[in-house]
């Protein structure tokens, strides 16, 4: 019995040193035996059930559960250290093989053991000021060199010492760092790209800088970093990623030269932390805000997912070569209010995309001792509380076996007919995970990756998707996601026109730019929305203001009149058109002595401002008599000729603000009151040939007005009875040909467009013109002002107002509405697609502008062929691509010219996926030829992948670059190949 006893005892201390959690993996209860499997070395034990009765059984069996809770168990070893170990602002612990580095209030802390014992390593190579003289903030681990970062205060004057120290081991003696370079205050944390051999180093009170030298000489790279409070910093292949406090995570690809935040606004930032690409960073708050990065920062998802019903704080990590880890707290209430603190970690095996809790017990409980640093070394992992309380765990105890679950869940997807429809789940769990696409719950075939992808969709591919993840037994199904297709119709909400970052306020009045964007000056600044949506740059313009007059002028500066600061202050400022729309300081700001209504500009000589002020002038400087309407020359000067023009030939009328003022193409003034309409030459006289509209105050008032491209004036008469439409031509009498039926609106309009074939778009507040009714606030007339019924119009605004409208002659009309939230409202088919649309700026589709430019024929006419070498098959200068490929490509015929031709670019990333791309530049100007980009997997080319324009770049003049990617990703097949086809009828 003796000799099994001992034989028991040696199987549990076998056990434990293979690493097994429990000394009896199996037990069965016989009559009058229990029959024990040891997993260590897969035997068996039999115990009569006498033994029980044996007094040093129970007591091996309760040192077994000694064993198991104490592994489990989170370890106090702060007694070990000599010194009190200091939560620094930086990292405060450092990995090197088998050495652990803590940092105490002025030093560092040494340990070879696991943490049992201790010593200190501060001296510092050629300095008496060694690091136990000064405050250390922070500890990094770059290889087998060591950084501390400091904050050697007064020392730093008198006695030369540096923020930053570093340590290459086995050395035991600190080198200073900085000399030489702008020296910041401190030191928070350091970085170093291998690739680029680049070291970074991060300042909470300096911002970010860089050395290429090994860490001797340091210069700043803050770039247009919105802010230099950086707690931490990574770096790999040429990028850098840096947390800035109250701004989020910023992403530099060019050296710190220019830095972008790729989608993580977080203002209570976290540390970073990386395993090859994979980027992980959590913020405090409600929502325990996480994102994750699959490519080193380029793009960013966020995940509020936690199982955790408290308030999570988990914003201290790190990792080690496969496991992230993430520290904090768990508060929660009990039902009568009572706060609870509970120390958290968590775990993460799959880059940050979910996290599960590490079960183990032993953490102080209560606020303020939460975990705030934490070091993953050797089978330990380390925690530092806010106590100042070093605790480990042995990790050959824990099993770190993550749960099955869904972070981020499918999102909507809108796209034309003949497009890519495309979703995406991100998942986490035990072993390998197995994934099935469903619409409206039933499989979608071939689906079967974590992204779903239906190339040439058609609109019968649109429905509700879910996905299951399943892991072995376990599955776990997404939310629904819609994924909508849609036709080309006119008038129809165009969904690929991208508002997911509109937050509102960009409803002002549009104007549009050569590359299809949009300037938006509003009451209170300036947005700008990118070719296919998007807000892509603003400036909002503090204090009170209330900016009537708005314009962009033909140089593209933004002009802005009305009240600014407060109510009895009324300017005229202008920005400029770049990046953030600064101040022009070229523009001296003007000051009227009244409200300003409304600014546009004769091109070539200036702006006319109109309102109820009768003097203006430069602000603080002398004011002139301007009587309503002023001329400010484009250098900001006022034209006192013009107004004393325009004092005589108006009289009375001289007296009365104009409702609105429109320049023609022609260069002519009109001035709309509210019964006349007048037109004016350019110096202010009247003008020739024209009959002044004079209309009684009712009922032949105009309520509405708008000049049009064709030179005629679009208004709405308010009579007794009814709303008419009419046009005024240039002569100024009305067009008999237009709504000859008199059909009348419901309201007045607020804007009109006119279409390059004469059509006209009309906005506002009317639902029905005539006996067409209908809610969509918009309409679309023909040129004789006929109701166009071809031009799709269902549920508008949610009853607001159509306050902003234009005309893209890419075939799409841009409209506003008068509310100022993008989340909320209606528009047409909301429901079908999926999404909440309407309010700020949607795009429908429209007649496209027919092409205006050059033949092949009048090209080909300009160009000194060699004879019988001018058809569009033939190569004279045999660089392989043909006179029709020269033409479209914008390239000469003649001077072998095929190495400027398509080249393959940077790979598009989209998510975590990238996409094959080709550049090349192109005519935009050719006419009578089509252009198509095509992909397939094979050569010679089969069923095309299809293909998504990408980027178009100006060029100047009638050349652009554009770049196209496959809408296959290189996950799915690596092998691809593109190519540019031109044809011609």
């Amino acid at each position: 019995m003796a000799c099994l006893l001992l034989y028991f005892l040696d199987s549990i201390a076998y056990s434990r040193r293979l690493n097994t959690y429990t000394c009896v993996s199996f037990v069965i209860r016989l009559p009058t035996n229990i029959v024990m499997i040891s997993p260590a070395k897969n035997r068996f034990f039999s115990l009569h059930l006498s033994f029980l009765l044996c007094t040093p059984f129970i007591a091996l069996l309760a040192l077994a559960g000694s064993r198991l809770a104490h592994a489990q168990t989170w370890e106090n070893i702060t007694v070990n250290l000599p010194v009190a170990p200091k939560v620094g602002t930086g990292q405060s612990m450092a990995s090197v093989g088998s050495d652990l580095f803590i940092i105490k209030n002025n030093g560092v802390l040494k340990s070879s053991d696991n943490g049992i014992t201790w010593a200190a390593i501060d001296s510092v190579s050629g300095n008496p000021n060694d690091l136990s003289t000064f405050g250390t903030r922070s500890i990094d681990a770059v290889g087998n060199t060591l950084w501390a970062g400091g904050e050697p205060g007064s020392l730093a004057i008198t006695g030369g010492v540096l923020p930053l120290h570093k340590l290459t081991l086995p050395s035991a003696s600190w080198t200073p760092s900085f000399a030489g370079a702008t020296i910041p205050a401190v030191i928070d944390a350091v970085a170093f790209d291998a690739a680029t051999n680049t070291h970074w180093a991060s300042a909470r009170l300096s911002g970010i800088f860089k050395s290429t030298d090994g860490g001797a000489t340091w210069t700043p790279a803050n770039g247009n970093l919105p802010g230099v409070n950086c707690n931490s910093i990574i770096a790999r292949n040429g990028r850098v990623i840096a947390g800035i406090i109250n701004h989020g995570a910023f992403t530099s690809t060019d050296g710190g030269a220019t830095w972008t935040n790729n989608g993580v606004p977080l203002a209570s930032i976290g540390f970073l932390v990386a395993i090859g690409d994979n980027v992980a960073v959590r913020g405090s708050g409600s929502s325990d805000s996480r994102y994750f990065s699959n490519d080193f920062g380029l793009t960013w998802q966020s995940t509020t997912e936690d199982a955790a019903a408290g308030l999570r704080t988990l914003i201290n990590t790190c990792a080690d070569a496969t496991t992230m880890f993430a520290g904090g707290t768990e508060l929660s209430f009990s039902p009568t209010f009572v706060p609870t603190y509970t120390p958290k970690v968590a775990f993460s095996l799959n880059g940050g995309v979910t996290w599960d809790d590490i079960l183990a017990s032993g953490l102080p409980l209560g606020a303020g001792k939460d975990v705030v640093r934490l070091c993953r070394h050797g089978n330990f992992l380390f925690a530092l509380t806010g106590e100042n309380q070093l605790y480990r765990l042995d990790f050959t105890t824990v099993s770190l076996t993550p749960t099955l679950k869904i972070a981020v869940h499918p999102k909507i997807d809108k796209k034309l007919t003949g497009g890519t429809l495309t979703m995406k789940v991100f998942a986490g769990g035990p072993g390998t995970l197995n994934y099935q696409w469903k619409k409206g719950g039933v499989d979608v075939s071939g689906q079967i990756t974590d992204t779903l992808s239906i190339p040439n969709a058609q609109p019968s591919d649109t429905g509700n998707y879910t996905c299951v993840v399943t892991a072995g037994p376990s599955s776990v199904t997404s939310n629904a996601a819609r994924g909508t297709v849609v036709d080309k119709v006119e008038g129809r909400y165009d969904p690929t026109y991208d508002r997911t970052n509109m937050a509102g306020g960009e409803t002002g009045t549009p104007f549009l730019q050569s590359d299809g964007s949009l300037i938006v000056p509003t009451s209170g600044g300036v947005y700008k929305l990118g070719p296919n949506g998007g807000k892509t740059d603003s400036r909002a313009i503090g204090g009170t203001t209330g900016y009537n007059g708005r314009l962009v002028d033909s140089s593209g500066r933004i002009l802005l009149g009305g009240i600014q600061g407060n109510s009895s202050t009324h300017r005229v400022r202008r920005l400029l058109g770049s990046a953030g729309f600064p101040d022009d300081t070229g523009f001296p700001q003007l000051s009227a002595n009244n409200v300003i209504r409304g600014i546009t500009e004769l091109t070539g000589v200036g702006y006319l401002v109109w309102g109820d002020f009768s003097t203006m002038g430069p602000a603080g400087g002398t004011q002139i008599s301007v009587p309503r309407i002023a001329m400010v020359s484009h250098n900001g000067s006022l034209n006192s000729t013009f107004i004393t023009n325009l004092t005589t030939t108006l009289g009375a009328q001289g007296g009365v603000t104009p409702s609105q003022m429109f320049v023609d193409g022609d260069g002519f003034i009109w001035l709309v009151y509210g019964d006349r309409v007048l037109k004016l030459n350019s110096s202010g006289t009247a003008a020739a040939g024209f009959t002044p509209y004079i209309g009684l105050s009712s009922p032949d008032f105009i309520s509405s007005s708008r000049l049009l491209k064709s030179g005629k004036l679009l208004v709405t008469l308010a009579t007794s009875s009814s709303r008419p439409l009419r046009l005024i031509k240039p002569d100024g009498t009305f067009d008999t040909a237009f709504n000859t039926a008199n059909l009348p609106l419901t309201a007045p309009f607020t804007v009109a467009d006119e279409q390059a074939d004469g059509k006209i778009i009309i906005g506002g507040g009317f639902n029905g013109f005539g006996s067409n009714t209908f809610n969509s606030r918009y309409m679309r007339i023909t040129a004789t002002g006929v109701y166009d019924n071809t031009f799709y119009n269902a549920a508008g605004f949610s009853g607001n107002n159509c306050t902003g409208l234009v005309y893209d002659p890419r075939g799409y009309v841009f409209m506003a509405s008068s509310a100022n939230n993008a989340t909320t409202g209606t528009f047409q088919d909301s429901s079908t697609i999926g999404d909440t649309i309407g309010q700020n700026f949607v795009r429908v589709f429209a007649t496209p502008a027919p092409p205006v430019g050059t033949s092949f024929t009048t090209w080909a006419a300009g160009i000194s062929f060699p004879p019988g070498l001018s058809d569009p098959d033939d190569d004279p200068d045999n660089d392989g691509f043909s006179n029709l490929i020269e033409f479209a490509l914008g390239s000469n015929p003649l001077n072998g010219s095929g190495s400027q031709g398509p080249q393959v670019a940077a790979p598009a990333v989209i998510g975590i996926d990238s996409y094959p791309t080709i550049a090349f530049n192109r005519r935009t100007d050719a006419t009578g030829i089509t252009l198509t980009v095509e992909c397939s997997g094979t050569l010679p080319f089969a069923a095309s992948y299809g293909t998504t324009l990408v980027s178009t770049t100006p060029l100047g003049g009638s050349m652009e670059t554009v770049v196209y990617r496959s809408n296959v990703s290189l996950a799915s097949d690596p092998s691809q190949f593109l190519r540019v086809r031109v044809t011609m009828p």
